[in-house]
């Protein structure tokens, strides 16, 4: 439902904003999936915390991935029952994310198993 590079020096001073169809804090960048019946929607009112939350446009218990970032940390929640489609790498520094797996093959290492949560370098 989106892919995203995250950095974890990027969330020191949250500056989300709006560009060709991803939102971009510094190098970071978060973009849901090209589908119509998907949504974004970004909360900074509490910031540092901000929220991004892609969901599909239904009105009951919508799948949905959730992000939320702080100083020094991000937390995912995917889906409403845990199933919305979301792969993980993790390389310098940086979690790397999509929907698609082919999309994160150049940060994937075989010798090595991915962890995640929270994200902490």
């Amino acid at each position: 439902m989106l892919s995203m590079r995250l950095r974890l020096a990027d969330l020191q001073e949250p500056k989300w904003r709006s560009q060709g169809g991803r939102w971009t804090n510094g190098e970071s960048w978060i973009e849901p999936a090209n589908l119509s019946t998907l949504v974004m929607e970004v909360n900074d009112d509490q910031a540092p915390r901000v929220r991004v939350r892609v969901k599909e446009c239904k009105r009951d218990e919508a799948d949905l991935v959730e992000l939320t970032m702080e100083p020094g940390q991000a937390c995912l929640t995917v889906g409403v029952f845990g199933t919305a489609p979301l792969y993980l790498a993790e390389k310098a520094g940086e979690l790397h994310a999509s929907w698609d797996l082919a999309l994160l093959r150049p940060y994937m290492q075989a010798a090595r198993p991915s962890r995640y949560c929270p994200y902490r370098p």
